[in-house]
């Protein structure tokens, strides 16, 4: 449920969307919220991720939270990709958590 200061179709209204989706159970389209949250994000040049790094967070929550769910539908290859991406990406980040994963 947005809340009054999300505008729709924001990331952030995007983000609230899909775990929504998430906690009523509507797994395919969470997982499509969250494709579209990774293909917008994704987008963002590094200069802009290092500008807002509220969007860089959402970029990182959302894509392994996708990952997680091709994961869990034994999507094993696509989830892979998108590990390896987080890891790529996010150099000051701790990685332990994604290379668990791909383990």
């Amino acid at each position: 449920m947005l809340d009054e200061t999300q505008l729709s179709g924001s990331y952030e209204a995007l983000v609230q969307q899909a775990n929504d989706y998430l906690q009523s159970g509507e797994i395919a389209e969470a997982k499509q919220t969250f494709r579209r949250l990774h293909h917008r994000l994704g987008r963002l040049s590094k200069k802009v991720r290092d500008l807002h790094p509220e969007l860089n967070d959402l970029r990182i929550v959302s894509t392994e939270t996708l990952a997680s769910l091709l994961r869990d539908e034994k999507a094993f290859d696509e989830a892979e990709k998108l590990y390896r991406e987080l890891i790529d990406t996010t150099p000051d980040e701790n990685h332990s958590i994604w290379e668990h994963a791909l383990a």
